[in-house]
């Protein structure tokens, strides 16, 4: 299909395209690293590891930040007590991530 566009127009088109790849790209790159990041996390916690890098303290803080939501959108996911047990692990996590930050 044809479509004809004004200079203008497809200066305006080709920009804002350019910035929809990019970003495109980057969130891919987020995807990916947080992925990895889940799937370490996940093997280092089935192996009973405790020593975390800094972005498996992130990809855990974001979950325990996000039980409620998970709660709201998929009832009986996460059940009641296990969700208190979850929230206990919230200080020792923003006490490292804190450590991260400075």
């Amino acid at each position: 299909m044809k479509i004809d566009f004004s200079a203008e127009q497809a200066q305006i088109v080709a920009w804002f395209m350019r910035m929809q790849a990019d970003n495109g790209l980057r969130q891919a790159a987020e995807m990916k690293a947080q992925a990895e990041a889940a799937t370490s996390l996940a093997q280092k916690v089935s192996d009973g590891t405790v020593e975390l890098d800094e972005a498996e303290v992130r990809t855990l803080l974001t979950f325990l930040n996000g039980l409620g939501l998970i709660a709201g959108m998929a009832p009986g996911l996460i059940k009641d007590e296990a969700a208190a047990q979850l929230k206990e692990l919230l200080p020792r996590i923003e006490s490292a991530k804190r450590k991260l930050d400075n």
